[in-house]
């Protein structure tokens, strides 16, 4: 078990240039050891950016909108971020 403050072990692994660089190795190490994932909620809550992206469209249907969708999906893969699809159903409401 590492023992530390919680910023020292956040900081150690991400990676900061700021923890010495014995003290990353060890962290680091322990959290392979025992199989632990980074997790993107938690960053979230603490830097407020998700790096995700909501895309609504009006039906799922058609291939234009299935070449938006996946420009959309490759632009967002190259700058790190996410993307939930989600299909409103509007034209379903004009029935």
């Amino acid at each position: 078990m590492a023992h530390g403050s919680y910023s020292t072990v956040s900081r150690a692994l991400k990676n900061n240039p700021r923890v010495n660089a014995g003290t990353k190795a060890h962290v680091q190490r322990i959290a392979a050891e025992m199989g632990y994932p980074p997790s993107a909620i938690g960053r979230g809550l603490v830097t407020r950016r998700t790096h995700t992206l909501g895309v609504v469209v009006t039906t799922m249907t058609g291939l234009f909108l299935a070449e938006v969708v996946s420009s959309i999906e490759a632009t967002a893969l190259l700058h790190r971020y996410r993307v939930i699809l989600c299909n409103s159903g509007a034209e379903d409401y004009d029935r």
